[in-house]
């Protein structure tokens, strides 16, 4: 690059650098293509409702995607399973939105037992196209109380 003023002209070069993250994280999401190696997924929130599980009505379960810098991810793909197996139905993947939520409804089969207890659910986040096991992925068990 040359700079020119009154006093003359010079020269110079710098080395490429590489990609530069947002600025700041917030209430938006990046892309799901922003995030490589080194950088991983986190699952960071978690919210059901209901918050006790007291019928075998569905279960709304709310996953919230974040990356080791703290920013949302908007495109990731999440899965949950319900278990033991058998307590929930299986639920398809799904992607996070705008602001790295997705949202599975997890549907109580007649097998889930409406004593004091809790479902645990493995939960799964992954960017398409990675290898399931390897990659920027992660994975997270957490539980819901039964009443």
């Amino acid at each position: 690059m040359t700079a020119t003023n009154s006093k003359g002209a010079t020269t110079a070069t710098s080395p490429e650098t590489g990609i530069v993250p947002p600025a700041t994280t917030g209430s938006h999401a990046i892309s799901i293509t922003q995030v490589s190696l080194p950088n991983r997924l986190i699952v960071d929130g978690v919210k059901f409702g209901p918050t006790v599980v007291t019928s075998r009505a569905p279960i709304s379960a709310r996953f919230h995607v974040s990356d080791t810098r703290g920013f949302s991810i908007s495109g990731a793909l999440v899965y949950a399973l319900g278990l033991p197996y058998g307590w929930v139905r299986n639920a398809p993947e799904v992607t996070t939105d705008s602001t790295g939520w997705a949202t599975i409804p997890l549907n109580p089969t007649a097998s889930l037992p409406l004593k004091p207890g809790a479902l645990v659910v493995f939960v799964r986040a992954r960017k398409p196209g990675d290898n399931l096991l390897a990659g920027v992925s992660t994975r997270r068990l957490v539980q819901v109380s039964i009443r």
